[in-house]
């Protein structure tokens, strides 16, 4: 498991789980970038396929986010991985809709139905 400033990783089995510790709306664009290419080197272990990102710890986001979880989700993508969301809140599903991403990525309202959906397939 490693620390991020914005991000904390976690690993279950061939899982990365990456957790947002705080909301991520003004920060300069290059500070997320930095972050990304962390996690995909994280996601580039010959033993990692998915990915989840578990917003527990985070109410909305903003573009620098979507942008970021795009970039990341097509690195997971061209592994043959899958990327799951849990614990988005109603304003973040909000913003989800606005951009018509809501149905881009499944979102679990657990990290555990996450995985566990993850596990199945």
């Amino acid at each position: 498991m490693s620390h991020t400033k914005l991000f904390r990783i976690e690993r279950d089995g061939d899982t990365l789980i990456a957790v947002p510790l705080r909301t991520v709306v003004s920060l300069a664009e290059e500070d997320v970038q930095a972050e990304m290419d962390n996690l995909a080197q994280e996601l580039a272990e010959p033993d990692v396929k998915n990915l989840i990102i578990d917003f527990e710890a985070t109410e909305y986001f903003g573009s620098s986010m979507l942008v970021a979880m795009q970039s990341v989700w097509r690195h997971v993508y061209a592994q043959r991985g899958r990327m799951n969301l849990c614990n988005v809140s109603v304003a973040a599903r909000e913003i989800l809709r606005l951009v018509r991403l809501e149905s881009h990525w499944p979102i679990y309202p657990t990290r555990e139905e996450a995985l566990k959906a993850l596990r199945s397939e």
